[in-house]
C-alpha cells in the first residue's frame, strides 16, 4: 500500500480524526461538536475536570459509545459508530483507567485473550512476543505470574503491551500512562525511539 500523501501544509496526514462529534446524556452535553486530529508520533493530552467528557470522547473514538452525531476516521477511512471490533481492526487500542485484565490469568494469558484466541494457542510464541515488545519499548513485565500479584505500574504496562501486540497504531488512554515510573535504567514509552510511529491521545 503506498504511503498516504501529506497535507497541503506539508504535515503528515492524521492517524485519527473526529469531526463534529456530539454526545448527550439527557440534558447533559458530554461532547459538543468535537473536532480532533491526532497525527503519527503525536502525543495529545485532553485536559478537563471530572465530568468534562474526556472519557466519553475516548470511548467514542474506540467504538465503545455511539455518538449522537459526527464521525470518526482512521487514515481517512470512516469508522462505523459503536463498533469496537472495527475500531480494533483499524488499529485503535485503549488503555482503560480501570484495568481490563483477568486477575488470576498471567500476562501471557491476558494477551492471548485480548487477541481473541480460543481453544489451543501457541503460548510460547505469545510469551516470546510479549517479552520482546516489552523490552523493546522499555516496559518489561513478568509474563508467567498472575497479574493480580503484579504492582499497579506493571499491570498498566501489561495493558499497554496488549495494545501494541494487537498492532495498534493509535493508543488512547483514559488516564495518564504509565501511572508509575518505569524500572530504573529503562525508557519511558513516551521517550522510546520506537514510539514515533504511533499516536497517543491521553486524558
Amino acid at each position: 500500500m503506498p504511503a498516504p500523501s501529506r497535507t497541503s501544509d506539508g504535515a503528515a496526514p492524521a492517524a485519527l480524526s473526529a469531526r463534529a462529534v456530539t454526545k448527550r446524556y439527557g440534558a447533559l452535553v458530554a461532547n459538543d461538536g468535537i473536532d480532533l486530529d491526532v497525527r503519527p508520533g503525536e502525543i495529545l493530552a485532553l485536559l478537563g475536570e471530572n465530568g468534562a467528557g474526556k472519557s466519553t470522547l475516548v470511548k467514542i473514538l474506540s467504538g465503545l459509545v455511539r455518538p449522537d452525531s459526527g464521525e470518526v476516521t482512521v487514515g481517512g477511512a470512516r469508522l462505523p459508530a459503536a463498533d469496537p471490533q472495527a475500531a480494533r481492526a483499524a488499529g485503535i487500542g485503549v488503555v482503560h483507567q480501570h484495568f481490563m485484565l483477568v486477575p488470576d490469568m498471567t500476562a501471557t494469558e491476558n494477551v492471548a485473550l485480548a487477541q481473541g484466541t480460543t481453544g489451543r494457542y501457541d503460548a510460547a510464541a505469545i510469551r516470546a512476543r510479549l517479552v520482546e515488545i516489552g523490552e523493546r519499548h522499555g516496559m518489561p513485565v513478568r509474563p508467567d505470574v498472575p497479574v493480580e500479584t503484579l504492582p499497579v505500574g506493571e499491570r498498566q504496562r501489561v495493558e499497554i503491551l496488549k495494545c501494541l501486540l494487537s498492532d495498534a497504531r493509535v493508543v488512547s488512554s483514559t488516564s495518564p500512562a504509565p501511572c508509575s515510573p518505569p524500572p530504573s535504567g529503562t525508557a519511558s514509552p513516551r521517550s522510546s525511539p520506537s514510539w514515533p510511529q504511533r499516536a497517543w491521545p491521553s486524558c
